[in-house]
């Protein structure tokens, strides 16, 4: 019964650790590396609380090191809870090796957090 109940706590704890609340879809495909001047096209998706409204989605955080915004659009509910937002992103800097774009959204009962890495050249 112990080994049982062990088992079930393991495959609990692999599943809810695998399920992002930030998940980003590429646009356009994932390059291996990428230079200035390229253009990332994002679909970010966000899995929130059911209760949270657009007025909680202006929470979401996005900062950027070697990159620009160039587009994104207002945060749209595809369901109860899971938002959607466009951003097209270009690379400007080729300063360092990567880029870094970084999502979070801080409330008072959840803290969301993804951090995507572009190797530049």
């Amino acid at each position: 019964m112990k080994r049982l109940f062990c088992l079930y706590v393991l495959i609990f704890g692999l599943i809810s650790c695998s399920h992002t609340q930030i998940k980003l879809d590429y646009s356009t495909p994932k390059k291996a590396i990428y230079h200035q001047g390229d253009i990332i096209e994002l679909d970010i998706r966000i899995k929130t609380r059911p209760e949270t409204c657009q007025k909680g989605m202006k929470q979401v955080k996005t900062y950027l090191s070697g990159l620009k915004i160039e587009k994104m659009t207002d945060w749209r509910e595809l369901s109860k809870g899971l938002w959607t937002a466009h951003i097209n992103l270009s690379v400007v800097s080729t300063k360092n090796k990567s880029s870094k774009l970084t999502i979070i959204r801080r409330v008072d009962k959840e803290d969301l957090f993804r951090q995507e890495l572009f190797t530049i050249e």
